[in-house]
């Protein structure tokens, strides 16, 4: 397994790369990293935590 930190201004293309990521047999998911994008940078933190959440990965940390 490959260990990976992604960097996201979570929006729908994003939200599917962690989705791909979070899922794959050969990736290792070890931190989120944030920053703004079309959306102030606090909603991209919301965003983030919420498709974490809903992907049952709310214990990856988010910067």
């Amino acid at each position: 397994m490959r260990d990976v930190v992604l960097d996201v201004d979570t929006g729908t293309d994003d939200a599917l790369a962690l989705l791909y990521a979070l899922r794959s047999p050969t990736l290792r998911v070890r931190a989120v990293t944030c920053v703004s994008g079309n959306v102030p940078l606090d909603r991209v933190v919301a965003n983030t935590r919420r498709v974490l959440g809903v992907l049952g990965a709310d214990d990856v940390p988010v910067a």
